[in-house]
């Protein structure tokens, strides 16, 4: 058999991304779901730009690294989303904005 799961949208998302654009807050989906899916749930709401793999920002090591990669930082300040992305990918992607002095809310 064969088991399909649908992203739940709320229905106020595209409005409140609106808004946060118009006050200068950037916005970044950031999910264990494949790309495809990140990309389907990022156009959906009305977000534009590239959506990568962790494994393209990180390498293919699941294990928590004490570095962050060369390049996190700018991957996470011009990707629109990251998809495959672990606990660990997310710490460090919120590491390498804060590094470069911008507020990060999860």
């Amino acid at each position: 058999g064969v088991l399909t799961f649908q992203i739940l949208i709320r229905s106020d998302a595209e409005v409140a991304l609106r808004r946060c654009y118009e006050c200068g807050v950037a916005v970044q989906v950031t999910a264990a779901s494949p790309r495809e899916a990140v990309e389907n749930t990022c156009r959906h709401i009305g977000m534009e730009g590239e959506v990568l793999e962790a494994d393209i920002i990180f390498g293919t090591d699941d294990r928590v690294t004490l570095s962050m990669p060369a390049g996190t930082g700018d991957a996470a300040e011009t990707s629109v989303g990251v998809a495959r992305a672990l606990p660990s990918h997310r710490r460090q992607l919120c590491e390498a904005l804060q590094a470069r002095g911008r507020r990060v809310i999860t």
